[in-house]
């Protein structure tokens, strides 16, 4: 328990202070809630960077704490705007998130591994993470498989000495502590009280919760930077959206920061989601502009700027990656020929992205549980209708951002669902519930 602790606080606390330093070098003096998703994000790249250095995983260690102890040297000599706000903004959240994301620990009576007779795919990353700590090769690493998570492990292994299922344990329960923490962003004019639920639906949606209790980690590391991702978009413009572009030139490199993560962690798929985001976001925001103004020309060329920083920001750290990401592009679980089922006993619903899906088993079907199927119809239908309240109640403020988020999580499900696998599509359900919960709960 104390290691898995030890490492949630230690995953958690240098996510906050390197994502919140590189925030602020980009000209942003106050706090913000993308800190913690690009902090994650910049250690998933560092630690791979450095992990099959000499040392196995010791120079990973070292720079992981000297990274975080400069960000706090940084950010202690301009002191941040809004900081005692955010700390009891932030505060009860995380401490609530925390405790969510241990009841699963807390109903198996043990800290461990997570789902061993539900989910066999840890047996993988324990090897492929034992054999990074060890210098070796394993056949993830060949396949090009995204190892991030695992050389944080690693560090976590060699820096603090916790052992690699400790170390496995408490990244899976830090992710859900910073993606609540990362709703804060988009919840800010909302009493206390409201935030603090808003935040902790966000983050721990029924999807993400389901795959968080079988020990997956990669899923709801996505979903956290997708999460992320829209709100960055959501914080970018004039909340009126009538004037051209007024930040600096490097106001947009934090989403380019995220997107760095989301390749360490998920290879290519996982820029499918944002690029999808960032494109339907941008296509919406001109063509409001073009209505409501008659031009969108000077805007889109004011934003070239900053989005050729975070492109620019986004290929310089990722280039190192790309062969192996060509080399994942094979990896079997892409293949639709085969059987593709995972653990699962077929396709699964995606009404379960909802939130409300009255089973402890997420790969069951409406009425193959306790409840009967009007059950899981009927809320199915209530959180239908509230996905579409929120999305008038969004589109009416131009908010576009949550939209195009759901939009690009969607089109990703039908891509799955129609020319991938039922494991694939699975994993495409749970990255339509952040921002479907986000939607369902801001009005």
């Amino acid at each position: 328990m104390i290691a898995t602790y030890t490492s949630v606080l230690a995953v958690c606390f240098a996510s906050v202070l390197i994502g919140q330093a590189a925030i602020t070098l980009c000209g942003r003096r106050g706090v913000s809630w993308l800190a913690p998703a690009c902090g994650l994000a910049l250690l998933c790249a560092f630690c791979w960077a450095t992990v099959r250095l000499p040392g196995d995983g010791a120079v990973s260690a070292l720079g992981v704490l000297l990274i975080s102890s400069a960000s706090a040297i940084y950010l202690h000599r301009g002191p941040l705007e809004g900081a005692r706000d955010a700390l009891r903004a932030g505060a009860p959240v995380a401490i609530l998130a925390l405790l969510a994301a241990s009841l699963p620990f807390i109903v198996e009576g043990r800290f461990g591994i997570l789902g061993t007779s539900f989910n066999p795919d840890m047996s993988q990353h324990l090897l492929a993470a034992d054999r990074l700590a060890g210098g070796e090769g394993s056949q993830l690493l060949v396949q090009g498989y995204p190892l991030g998570p695992h050389s944080v492990i690693v560090a976590l292994h060699q820096g603090l000495g916790v052992g690699i299922v400790q170390g496995f344990g408490g990244f899976t329960v830090a992710v859900p502590v910073l993606a609540s923490l990362t709703a804060l962003g988009a919840l800010s004019p909302f009493s206390p009280g409201r935030r603090l639920i808003g935040a902790l639906l966000v983050g721990l949606p029924y999807m993400v919760a389901s795959y968080l209790a079988q020990g997956a980690f990669k899923e709801t590391t996505q979903a956290l930077f997708i999460l992320a991702f829209a709100i960055g978009l959501l914080a970018l413009r004039d909340p009126d959206q009538s004037a051209a572009w007024k930040g600096s030139a490097l106001e947009a490199v934090p989403l380019g920061l995220i997107a760095v993560g989301s390749v360490y962690v998920y290879s290519f798929p996982g820029l499918t989601w944002l690029g999808g985001t960032a494109a339907i976001w941008a296509a919406a925001v001109l063509i409001d502009l073009r209505l409501r103004t008659g031009s969108a020309g000077k805007p889109a060329a004011a934003a070239l700027r900053p989005a050729g920083s975070a492109l620019l920001a986004c290929f310089v750290l990722v280039a190192p990656e790309i062969g192996r990401m060509v080399d994942f592009g094979g990896f079997e679980t892409f293949d639709p020929a085969g059987a593709g089922l995972g653990n699962l006993f077929g396709q699964i619903s995606p009404l379960e992205a909802l939130g409300i899906w009255p089973s402890g088993d997420f790969r069951l079907t409406p009425g193959a549980g306790a409840v009967p199927a009007i059950g899981y119809y009927a809320g199915a239908a209530l959180a239908s209708v509230l996905l579409l309240v929120g999305l008038r109640w969004a589109l009416r403020r131009r908010d576009y951002a949550i939209p195009a988020a759901l939009l690009a999580a969607l089109g990703a499900y039908a891509a799955a669902r129609t020319g991938g696998t039922p494991y694939t599509a699975a994993k495409a359900v749970a990255m339509i519930s952040p921002a479907a919960m986000l939607l369902i709960v801001r009005p």
